[in-house]
């Protein structure tokens, strides 16, 4: 080896230099090992997480149909200077009865729980890990008169985090604002083959997510979908002022042909206002059921900004709750 040739010929120096770059490049290796090891761990978790939910979209379908369907929304950002690498997670349950809970939590739109029992009176725990970190959703019945009928908690990296309709967040100024700035364009109405292979009438939706020479997301959706992701937002919006800003889609229409161009050329010029009404919407653009309609969802560069005024009130609120060490002195 190197070092034993420079330490027999004497060279303490030059050894001490070579030892030091092998403990640097060994903590390199062992930190990359840790963060590989780490990212698998949690692409296992979700894996097995999602076995055996076979079920799970057309039981989604069913409960979108229900007025009362819930969905509470958070984002999480692993680290703060890297937005590329964020999630959202999302809760929706409808109660059917007093003991029985349909609810559903997702990952960026990808279902990893199921539970379709009563929520215990302790409260259903929903432990998770991603970027490397741990975190908890905690359900509870809310036994207060007034608001909804669970109560939402959830810590990541030992920190509470807020829900989407809450958290401190402004789109203005990164590709979500330059979106709701340009609107989304309906390009093309044809005639094309559904998942199924089904022929069906489907829409081009259009969504411009940078000023520079970056190509606008392009995405085909039938009208089923449009009116899917209505309800989904609408469950968003549950239990707030925004629910009443939700626009309605086109009438649906009943032995008219769908070939018919002056009919197509009405529902595409009523599906794209719709759209941009949609968007306008306070924090519309933080919600990954219409992100990812738009085509969006994996393509947007999205910064989480916190406030200095709102650090400073937490602050103080935490101060004030500390006891005052100089209390109970004569």
């Amino acid at each position: 080896m190197k070092i034993d040739t420079l330490k027999a010929e004497g060279k303490s120096g030059e050894v001490l230099k070579l030892q030091a770059k092998a403990a640097g490049e060994s903590a390199k290796d062992a930190a990359s090992a840790a963060a590989k090891k780490a990212a698998e761990a949690t692409a296992s978790t979700y894996a097995e997480a999602a076995k055996g939910m076979t079920g799970v979209d057309s039981a989604l379908d069913s409960l979108i149909d229900r007025k009362a369907l819930v969905t509470r929304i958070w984002r999480v950002v692993p680290a703060e200077d890297d937005s590329h690498h964020m999630y959202f997670i999302s809760v929706r349950h409808y109660s059917l009865t007093q003991f029985l809970t349909v609810l559903l939590v997702s990952v960026n739109n990808q279902c990893v729980f199921s539970h379709e029992k009563a929520i215990p009176p302790e409260g259903l725990p929903v432990p998770f890990a991603l970027g490397g970190k741990t975190g908890k959703l905690v359900i509870t019945k809310n036994a207060e008169k007034g608001g909804g009928k669970f109560v939402y908690e959830l810590t990541y990296n030992d920190e509470e985090i807020d829900d989407c309709l809450t958290e401190d967040y402004t789109t203005e100024g990164d590709a979500l604002g330059f979106l709701a700035e340009t609107g989304v364009r309906i390009a093309k109405v044809e005639e094309r083959e559904d998942a199924e292979g089904y022929p069906c009438v489907m829409y081009e939706i259009v969504a411009q997510t940078s000023r520079g020479d970056e190509a606008p997301v392009s995405t085909w959706k039938r009208f089923k979908e449009f009116d899917r992701v209505r309800r989904l937002v609408l469950s968003y919006y549950s239990g707030t002022d925004h629910k009443a800003a939700v626009p309605k889609l086109p009438k649906k229409t009943f032995g008219k042909s769908s070939k018919d161009p002056k009919f197509l050329e009405e529902r595409r010029a009523g599906l794209e206002a719709f759209l941009n009404e949609l968007v306008k919407i306070e924090r519309a653009l933080i919600n990954p059921d219409l992100l990812a309609f738009l085509g969006v969802l994996a393509s947007t560069k999205m910064v989480q900004r916190k406030s200095a005024e709102k650090k400073n009130k937490k602050s103080k609120e935490k101060k004030a709750s500390e006891p005052d060490p100089e209390a109970g002195e004569a």
